[in-house]
C-alpha cells in the first residue's frame, strides 16, 4: 500500500534520563484512490484516509541486559479501500471499493533480555489487535453489524531463544529456536458474519514452531546452517475466496528442512 503523509502531524518525546524514552504521536494520511481495470467494473474508488494516534516507549534495564518497548495505538479510517474477488464469466476478478468507516487499536510489547551468559538472548514480542467495523455501505444499507476485516487476529506472540558460543578454533556455533502464536482469524476480507461458509474462512488458532544451527568459521568467512520450519507439521488456512457456490482455500507451508552454506569474500 502507497501511503502518502499529510499535515497536521505532530510527535512529542519525554527523556527520563538515559534509559527512558516516552512519546506520543498523531498523524494524518491518505492511501490514492484509483480506477478498478476488470473487463467488467471500471468504476473510481475515492482516497482513502486514516487519523493514527500513538504513545509508547522504549527502554532499558538491569543495565542493558533487558530491553522494554511498548506501544498502543488508534487508527480511524475513512472510506476505507477493501478489495473483493468474484466469480464473473467464469473469472475471477478483484474489485475495489470505498465501504465506509473502520476503526484499530492496540498494543504492542517488545522485550529483549541478555542474562547474563555470554551469547544466550530470550525476546518476546505480543501484539493485541482489536478492528471494529463502524460503517460499511453497500446497495443493501449499512452492513458494518455483519461484517468483520480478516486477517486481524486478537493476539499473536512471538518467542525466540539463541545462545552462540565459540569452538575454540573451530570458529562459532549458534542454536536458536522459537514460535509464534496466534489466535483465530478469518482468512478473507471483508468476511460477511452471516455467511454460511464462515468456517470454512476461519484460520484456527495455531502455534508454529521453527528451529536454526548455524556454524560460522573462525575468519567469519564461512558460514553453514541447518534449520527446520513448522517442526510439527502444523497446517492452517491462509487465505479464501468465497465464490458462493464453493471456497477455494490456500494453507501454509508444511513442515520444511533446509541447509545453507555461504561464503563473504
Amino acid at each position: 500500500d502507497d501511503w502518502t503523509e499529510f499535515s497536521p502531524s505532530a510527535r512529542v518525546t519525554w527523556f527520563a534520563g538515559d534509559d527512558l524514552m516516552i512519546y506520543l504521536g498523531y498523524s494524518s494520511g491518505f492511501k490514492s484512490g484509483g480506477f478498478n481495470n476488470s473487463t467488467t467494473n471500471t468504476d473510481s474508488y475515492d482516497p482513502e484516509t486514516v487519523d493514527s494516534y500513538t504513545a509508547g516507549m522504549k527502554s532499558t534495564w538491569l543495565d542493558g541486559g533487558l530491553r522494554m518497548n511498548a506501544e498502543v495505538f488508534f487508527n480511524d479510517y475513512t472510506e476505507k479501500q477493501l478489495a473483493t474477488i468474484g466469480l464473473i464469466d467464469g473469472n475471477l476478478e478483484q474489485f475495489v471499493d470505498n465501504v465506509g468507516e473502520v476503526e484499530s487499536s492496540g498494543a504492542e510489547l517488545e522485550l529483549t533480555w541478555l542474562p547474563g551468559v555470554s551469547g544466550l538472548m530470550f525476546g518476546l514480542n505480543v501484539g493485541y489487535l482489536d478492528v471494529d467495523v463502524k460503517k460499511f455501505e453497500s446497495a443493501e444499507g449499512d452492513l458494518s453489524d455483519t461484517t468483520a476485516i480478516g486477517f486481524s487476529p486478537e493476539w499473536t506472540v512471538q518467542g525466540r531463544v539463541s545462545y552462540e558460543f565459540d569452538l575454540a578454533d573451530m570458529g562459532s556455533l549458534m542454536l536458536g529456536a522459537d514460535v509464534s502464536y496466534r489466535t483465530e482469524s478469518y482468512t478473507n476480507s471483508p468476511i460477511d458474519l452471516t455467511s454460511p461458509s464462515l468456517d470454512a474462512q476461519t484460520q484456527d488458532e495455531h502455534a508454529i514452531y521453527n528451529a536454526l544451527a548455524a556454524w560460522r568459521s573462525s575468519n567469519g568467512q564461512w558460514r553453514v546452517a541447518v534449520e527446520g520450519k513448522n517442526l510439527e507439521d502444523t497446517r492452517v488456512i491462509t487465505n479464501t475466496f468465497d465464490l458462493t457456490v464453493f471456497q477455494t482455500a490456500g494453507y501454509n507451508m508444511p513442515r520444511t528442512w533446509a541447509v545453507s552454506v555461504g561464503y563473504e569474500f
